[in-house]
């Protein structure tokens, strides 16, 4: 945490304009609120989000909650906020939320809205119906609009990845609850229990939430886009210190919003298949020209046919796309050691300021053993002992 501080503090690495929030609480909360202004701006467009954990991207107890969706028009997973946090109270959680969407709302000048409280903007939060996350949610939400309590408020936006309750009416959904509850197992009724709760039972079915059914059926009845998301963050990898994981994060979200931005201008989207104007000209004209060509004869020179051997064309392909995959080897090791280098000014950056830190306490104490010191002999000079 150390390094990430100091590279904030002295604008080093850039990190200064992605990581808006440092905290570090009292009861040893921290929470580390990272996001590009441009994802903020998109944030502002969705109509639901999903919200997930993931425990692999850092060492140690700290670990990483984003905000994801997945983006039909580039047909890309795009995460739009990091947070890096050791959370695990409602408390908690309802402290992330509220630093989360201020950090938005700063970023952007505007407030993120939420359909059920100002009738237009998030209308559907999918999540994987953590307790504390749950509740924190909710807290956050009736921190908006106090006219709802936090569980009324999550019976309107929350909806469980696993819908597994699909019963037509509320009626069936007790007719299940009763079968169940014949079974008399103290499992099966502390199950029953939790499940019957007002918001869990909402998330999972239509018929107990308060979500608009157009809203609940164009919305994900799965984290797949979360779970994917997490997996193209931890290809860069797993188990880093804080620093190194946010700066990787930061290129993982830079990249998506550089295709993003590369299709909106030129038309190229990440297949890399070029979808300008003038290439469907060009694809016009060329399905045209073979329409017009289908029925003519194929006219044979047979005096060329050793002339026109392909094996010295093919041998050239073969070495074009080896010396294409070297490139993008020898790209990739430059980039990884590139970043070996830099893990290890970051390491050193950390043990510089742990030293710094080591010194100052021993100082402090050898100030304070000589301030004892001197009152002791003031104290023995009174007596007279000396």
């Amino acid at each position: 945490m150390l390094g990430v501080i100091h590279s904030i503090q002295t604008k080093q690495l850039e990190l200064h304009n992605y990581v808006h929030t440092m905290n570090i609480y009292p009861n040893e909360l921290v929470i580390f609120v990272c996001m590009l202004r441009d994802q903020a701006k998109l944030i502002h467009q969705l109509g639901s989000i999903q919200i997930d954990l993931t425990f692999k991207r850092v060492k140690g107890n700290i670990n990483e909650f984003e905000i994801n969706s997945y983006n039909t028009e580039h047909k890309l997973i795009l995460s739009y906020a990091r947070v890096y946090t050791n959370v695990t109270t409602a408390e908690g959680y309802q402290q992330l939320f509220t630093e989360l969407f201020n950090v938005i709302k700063n970023l952007t000048g505007q407030a993120v809205k939420f359909r059920h409280i100002d009738g237009n903007g998030i209308g559907c939060i999918i999540g994987d119906l953590d307790p504390a996350q749950a509740k924190g949610l909710g807290l956050f939400l009736q921190s908006k609009d106090t006219h709802k309590d936090w569980e009324t408020h999550l019976q309107y936006i929350l909806n469980h990845v696993l819908s597994i309750l699909n019963a037509p009416s509320i009626g069936e959904l007790e007719k299940i609850f009763y079968t169940l509850e014949q079974l008399e197992e103290s499992k099966i009724k502390e199950w029953i229990r939790y499940y019957r709760q007002p918001y869990v039972l909402a998330s999972l079915n239509l018929n107990a939430s308060k979500i608009d059914p157009e809203i609940w059926a164009s919305s994900a009845n799965n984290t797949n886009v979360a779970e994917a998301a997490h997996a193209l963050a931890n290809r860069e990898g797993k188990h880093l210190k804080l620093l190194t994981a946010i700066i990787r994060g930061r290129k993982v979200d830079q990249k998506a919003l550089k295709i993003m931005e590369t299709e909106n201008k030129f038309g190229v989207p990440y297949s890399r298949r070029d979808n300008g104007e003038v290439k469907k000209i060009s694809k016009a004209i060329t399905r045209k020209g073979t329409r017009n060509g289908k029925n003519k004869p194929i006219l044979v020179d047979s005096t060329n046919i050793k002339a026109e051997s392909s094996q010295p064309k093919r041998k050239g392909q073969f070495a074009s796309t080896r010396n294409s995959k070297q490139r993008k080897i020898t790209e990739n090791n430059t980039e990884n050691i590139d970043f070996d280098i830099e893990e290890r000014k970051i390491a050193l950056k950390e043990r510089e300021l742990q030293i710094c830190v080591q010194e100052a306490a021993a100082r402090k104490a050898l100030a304070e053993a000589e301030a004892m010191e001197l009152i002791n002999l003031e104290k023995k000079k009174s007596l007279g002992l000396l």
